[in-house]
């Protein structure tokens, strides 16, 4: 009997390390050594096994038989089939056994339970085995365990099935092609955007579904991932199957197994309403540039307009500052001479900053800083001031601080900064009301200016 054993092993262990030729070999000693390793390899099987006379009496059984059917151990020594089996499983291996004993070999799954009924899904084989004359010499009953495997079968299923929905679902295109760059699968968004339904995209390069120009371009990048193996993503544009041209960020990603690459996949995004936005805005910056430009050359033309004039005012006025001609006659004409002499003097810094706009606006504007007299530039500032206080009929005040010192600063600008605060004063005074600037130094605060 130990040679057929040998080769239901074999068969059953299905191609493992120990195979029938090799047991044979090993065959060489006396019959009981090849016995006791055939029986060491038996017991060691992850199967039910059990060998049958043709009278159907267990002439042998292994550990995984004896543990499957360990509530009746007495009728596997030398008892009959039907006593380890019940009624149910009788009418199923019956016609079964019947078969097997006709010399075929039969393998089928009966209903409910085997045994004391630990696992309910197995396989049960009847394998018959035939002397040297070709007579049947008995039955092989092989009982497999396929709990484990049916779970994972069931687990894979139900992974499968996930992916399937993800894809399904997934606002996004989705397809992967293999090391030709042929389609393996597209996604339904996919089939959606572009009107390639997966069975006519399957097997197939973008030569045969594109049109030439379109096909080179998609070779390029399919080319590209499969030459270097890395992620990476590219904008593009890409016609849909309606005509109309959208933008899809695309993400490729090459696909290995067992460390080797088997092909590549790629996430398709639609971007269009994204892509337009920037093209937008960029048009809008764009337009917003030229428009600061040309803003920019206005008041420099502008400027250039007025301080010619000014230019004159200054002049003229500093003549008759000056008497340069002769006297003017009136003292107060002199004073006014000085006064517009300040003032065309102070515009004219004003739109020397205007011309400087540029450097403001860069951020580059330069300070012109030297030490500045306090008190000559709050003179300055109420004689700028003075005629629209005296129309408003408001007082305007000085007090500045006896002895305070110099202050480093940008005299124009600080100049401009007490012209505003004041011209504010003066328009949320009440006539006959009073604005007052008072200018002191505190070593502690350092140098403090007040409108009031």
């Amino acid at each position: 009997m130990l040679a057929p054993i040998v080769t239901v092993v074999a068969v059953l262990l299905n191609g493992a390390a120990v195979t029938a030729a090799f047991l044979e070999q090993r065959l060489v000693a006396t019959s009981d050594d090849a016995a006791q390793r055939i029986r060491l390899i038996m017991d060691s099987a992850p199967v039910g096994i059990a060998y049958l006379t043709p009278e159907l009496r267990f002439e042998y059984v292994n550990r995984a038989f004896e543990e499957i059917y360990e509530s009746q151990p007495s009728a596997l020594d030398g008892g009959h089939l039907h006593d380890v089996l019940s009624e149910e499983h009788l009418e199923v291996i019956t016609p079964n056994v019947r078969r097997a004993l006709r010399g075929e070999k039969v393998t089928f799954r009966p209903p409910g339970r085997l045994g004391h009924g630990r696992a309910p899904e197995r396989n049960v084989s009847l394998v018959p085995d035939f002397d040297s004359a070709g007579m049947l010499a008995g039955l092989f009953l092989v009982i497999q365990d396929m709990t484990a495997q049916e779970r994972a079968q069931a687990k894979l299923r139900e992974s499968e099935q996930r992916l399937q929905s993800l894809l399904e679902h997934i606002p996004a295109g989705v397809f992967l092609k293999d090391n030709q760059a042929r389609y393996l699968l597209v996604n339904r968004q996919f089939e959606e955007w572009f009107g390639l339904k997966n069975e006519e995209a399957e097997g197939k390069t973008a030569f045969d579904l594109y049109p030439p120009e379109r096909a080179v371009r998609y070779w390029a990048g399919d080319r590209e991932i499969l030459r270097s193996s890395v992620v990476h993503s590219d904008e593009i544009d890409i016609p849909t199957a309606s005509g109309e041209v959208r933008t899809f960020t695309l993400i490729k990603y090459p696909i290995h197994f067992g460390g080797v690459r088997s092909g590549y996949g790629g996430i398709m995004i639609d971007v269009t309403e994204r892509a337009e936005a920037e093209r937008a805005l960029r048009a809008s910056e764009r337009q917003a540039e030229l428009a600061n430009r040309a803003k920019s050359e206005f008041l420099a033309n502008m400027s250039h307009e007025l301080r010619t004039p000014l230019n004159a005012i200054l002049g003229f006025a500093e003549i008759i500052e000056t008497q340069l001609l002769g006297s003017v006659g009136n003292k107060r004409y002199v004073e006014y001479a000085n006064d517009i002499h300040s003032s065309a003097d102070h515009l004219l810094g004003l739109i020397n900053d205007i011309l400087d706009l540029s450097k403001v606006e860069s951020g580059n504007d330069e300070l012109m800083e030297a030490k500045v007299s306090i008190e000559e530039v709050v003179d300055a500032v109420v004689t700028l001031v003075k005629v629209k206080a005296r129309d408003g009929s408001i007082q305007l005040c000085e007090q500045i601080e006896a002895e305070i010192p110099p202050l480093y600063a940008d005299e124009r600008k600080l100049k401009q900064i007490l012209v505003n605060l004041v011209t504010n004063a003066l328009k949320f005074t009440p006539s006959g009301g009073r604005v007052t600037v008072r200018a002191r130094f505190a070593p502690e605060d350092g140098f403090i200016l007040e409108i009031e």
